[in-house]
Formats: structure tokens, sequence, C-alpha cells
């Protein structure tokens, strides 16, 4: 998948304007910082979270029955929704069953949904993720092994994401020549 330098740029100044460096990234303080109102609530077995704006307040919602890694993720998906698209919709579910002028993921999308869910999970990695900090961390292992799950599973546990998440942003990161 082809890096987008947008969307790069868009994680980092958010993560720039509130002078956030360290690891694992603060996903909950980035997004109370940019005025989101965040609230755990069971939102069903198929449901991670959702983004909902009403008269210019903004509210997301996660699952807290499901990981700490996925809770984050969910939370940096729907802060890349705010940030990218809010303009568009005022709701955003992550979902695959929902109805009417929701967002969702699922294969079965329009080929401009499935754009601003690719776009809204860009943003998450990128976010939780930073380029230049995944750079840094795979330097300081000298010769890293894409093979060697060890070393995914280290990444994964300093960012706090999952091994898969962590996986994919690193062969995504490789294949755009930013590592």
């Amino acid at each position: 998948m082809t890096i987008n330098s947008e969307i790069e740029s868009a994680a980092q100044r958010l993560l720039d304007a509130h002078r956030l460096s360290s690891l694992p990234v603060a996903v909950e303080e980035v997004a109370k910082k940019a005025g989101i109102n965040l609230f755990p609530f069971d939102l069903g077995v198929d449901v991670s979270g959702v983004l909902h704006i009403t008269n210019g307040v903004a509210n997301i919602g996660y699952n807290p029955n499901e990981s700490k890694v996925r809770q984050r993720f969910t939370i940096a998906h729907e802060l890349g929704h705010f940030t990218l698209h809010h303009g568009s919709e005022r709701v955003f579910v992550d979902n695959e069953n929902y109805y009417q002028f929701i967002m969702f993921r699922t294969t079965n999308l329009a080929s401009k949904d499935l754009k601003k869910e690719q776009e809204a999970n860009a943003f998450a990695a990128a976010l939780l993720m930073p380029q230049a900090i995944v750079k840094k961390e795979i330097q300081a292992y000298n010769g890293f092994d894409f093979s060697d799950s060890t070393m995914i599973n280290e990444l994964a546990k300093k960012f706090e994401v999952s091994t898969q998440a962590m996986s994919y942003r690193i062969i995504n990161l490789a294949e755009n020549n930013l590592l």
C-alpha cells in the first residue's frame, strides 16, 4: 500500500501540536486535546467504535470489552475520521452491519466509503506508530529481521499496538522506502 504523505503529515501535525513524542502515544490525550469527548460504551460484539458529531461537539465511543490495543487503535481510527472527514458525515460507526448515513469497516462499501475507512486506518497507524519513531526503533535492532516475530512483538508492546498493526506498519513503511 502506498503511504499517503498528507495523512502522515496530518497525524504528525496533531502530535506536534500537542507536543507528544514519547511512546506509547497517548491517544486518549490527543483526542481530548482536540476537543473530543471519549466514552467507553458497550457497542455490542461487532462494533469497535463510533464517532458522532452534533452541534459541533464530537464524541468517540469505544468498546471497553475489546483489548486495550484494539481500543487505542479504534480511538485513533475515529480521530482519523474526525481529522480527515468530519465535514462530510456526522456519524462514523466502525462495524459491519450498521445502516444509513454511517461509515463502517467492511468489504462491501462503495469505493469512496472504503477509501475513507482506509484513510482512517492509515491515520491511526501514523498516529500510533509515527514513521520517524518506528524508523529509530528499527535502527536500534541493527539488522531488523522481518521474519523474527520476537522483534515485532517487542515493538508492538513498546507502541501499545497489536502485532498485526505493527507488522502492517513496518511493511508499508519498508515498501515505501521510509525505513
